[in-house]
């Protein structure tokens, strides 16, 4: 820049704690006659002392920096749905939005599918979402999180997204609206109030039942049928009520987990609800007489990402040593299988060379030290190891050469 002439526009952000709406800012400018790189130093530099600059510290409004958006995205329900992906553009300052919140609007429920942490708890029309390092840098977040809304019967729905602040404060909100057709009402049961959600690694699914207004006896009894029962597993999927429900009335709520190798974020969970007016086992006086399926009103939710499950518990992440020397220096003294942790249920059985079983464990907890099913040590020698997944039906086969060194 020449003597008596004027630059460009130069912007610069400011931040600390001294950023008090009202206050002043000062500072003083220094000019050089060369930029200051390395190997390239100034010969002659100047600070005009007298003019000092001081400007009023505005009071900043975070929320003109940030912009949500809400993008339609493809259902996992194969009769559609409403699901939308979200983005955030940040230019406020990086390190001062915490979370994200989603909050289903008039009895609008969310499920969700995001990369993100999940901060609990999660309730079937909320879930807060914690970006990667624990806040927003001033960054564009495309597609952090799809979200598919359920269990509304009008049209419009809303749901509106809250940015959270230092202190998990509500800072900025933005109300969305979607005018997806609602589903036909049912004539059987179906789930309400449901959401997947995670425990750990562990994917969960919580519902109540609602029998149908239009449904024409009381439940006693109902079953989940699965779309998908070779790749999803469930721990419950037939339940007795305590009481009967009579149409309209709701019971609940209910928990179980899933796993298995369809088990993935953003698959679908797609069941229909078989209910009964009767029992099934027991007196035969009490089996069901009739039943009904409201198969017009199967449900799907995404699966979200619990953390672990991309390689949920699958052949290919599991590792089995070969060696084992149980002789107290703490190296190899234990059998020790890599990956099964995630596994709902892992059963190891010993064979000796002659085929016979030495020893079995269901749930197995990588304790086994060499010995025989009574306690005792087993003698050196090579021992057929088989490991049965039981979230996948399938099996591993390997060996390990045991030596008491």
């Amino acid at each position: 820049i020449a003597p008596n002439t004027t630059s460009g526009y130069f912007s610069v952000t400011l931040t600390g704690s001294g950023l008090i709406p009202g206050q002043p800012f000062c500072f003083y400018l220094t000019a050089h006659d060369q930029p200051v790189l390395n190997g390239n130093f100034p010969h002659a530099c100047c600070t005009d002392s007298v003019l000092v600059d001081c400007l009023p510290i505005p009071k900043c409004d975070p929320c003109d920096g940030v912009a949500i958006s809400a993008a339609p995205v493809g259902s996992p329900d194969p009769a559609g749905g409403c699901c939308r992906s979200l983005s955030i553009t940040n230019n406020y300052l990086p390190g001062y939005f915490t979370g994200v919140q989603v909050n289903g609007l008039g009895g609008v429920q969310i499920s969700y599918v995001s990369g993100w942490a999940i901060q609990p708890p999660v309730t079937p029309s909320s879930v807060t979402f914690i970006p990667p390092g624990g806040t927003l840098g001033t960054a564009t977040y495309n597609g952090f999180a799809d979200i598919c809304l359920n269990g509304f019967t009008t049209t419009t729905q809303q749901f509106v997204v809250n940015l959270l602040g230092p202190n998990g404060e509500v800072i900025c909100s933005d109300t969305f609206l979607t005018e997806c057709p609602p589903p036909p009402p049912p004539t059987c049961a179906v789930a309400v109030k449901d959401s997947l959600w995670c425990e750990g690694g562990q994917v969960k699914y919580t519902f109540s039942l609602m029998n149908a207004v239009a449904n024409t006896f009381d439940i006693y009894s109902f079953q989940l049928l699965l779309s998908d029962p070779a790749g999803i597993q469930v721990s419950q999927d037939y339940f007795i009520l305590s009481t009967p429900l009579p149409p309209g009335q709701m019971a609940g709520p209910f928990t179980i987990d899933l796993w298995g190798s369809s088990v993935q974020a953003g698959n679908p969970f797609c069941f229909a609800i078989a209910a009964h007016d009767g029992i099934w086992g027991g007196d035969p006086d009490e089996y069901p007489r009739t039943c009904c399926i409201d198969s017009v009103n199967v449900h799907c939710l995404p699966i979200p990402n619990c953390g672990g499950q991309d390689s949920c518990c699958m052949p290919s992440g599991i590792q089995m040593p070969t060696g084992l020397s149980p002789n107290g220096d703490n190296l190899n003294d234990v059998f020790v299988v890599k990956g099964i942790e995630k596994c709902k249920e892992v059963s190891l059985t010993v064979y000796n060379r002659w085929g016979n079983v030495v020893f079995h464990q269901d749930q197995y907890d990588n304790t086994w030290g060499g010995t025989n099913q009574s306690g005792n040590d087993l003698p050196q020698g090579t021992y057929y190891i088989l490991l049965t997944l039981h979230d996948t039906g399938s099996t591993m086969a390997g060996y390990v050469d045991l030596r008491r060194l």
